[in-house]
């Protein structure tokens, strides 16, 4: 089975179910991606926070690959740092963010100042 039927009692658990498979198959690949995806994801929305821009780029670039691998595209992604989003495509970001916009109070692949 690769689709998971909307609408049924049982769709919200089998897809975030594979989730966590995606994530428990790629910890000795993408160890601290596999844990931000496990750890992150609410429903349909993940939330990761980072401590640099290489750090962010690269875990998104991981987050990207696992979850192509077994057909989930990722799309709506928002920072708070543009350089987060360099190389998404106008279709992979999130539509109130495609602008610089300072009173949103959503933040995805956000950056933790110390």
């Amino acid at each position: 089975m690769t689709t998971v039927t909307f609408g049924t009692a049982c769709a919200s658990f089998l897809a975030s179910r594979t989730i966590v498979q995606v994530a428990i198959d790629n910890e000795k690949i993408f160890p601290e991606s596999s844990r931000k995806l496990r750890d992150s994801v609410y429903m349909d929305d993940a939330v990761v926070g980072v401590d640099s821009i290489s750090q962010g780029i690269k875990i998104r670039d991981e987050l990207i690959y696992m979850l192509k691998n077994v057909g989930m595209q990722l799309r709506k992604f928002a920072a708070n740092n543009p350089k987060l989003l360099a190389g998404l495509s106008s279709e992979e970001i999130a539509d109130s963010f495609n602008e610089k916009n300072d009173d949103q109070d959503a933040r995805c692949f956000t950056r933790h100042k110390r």
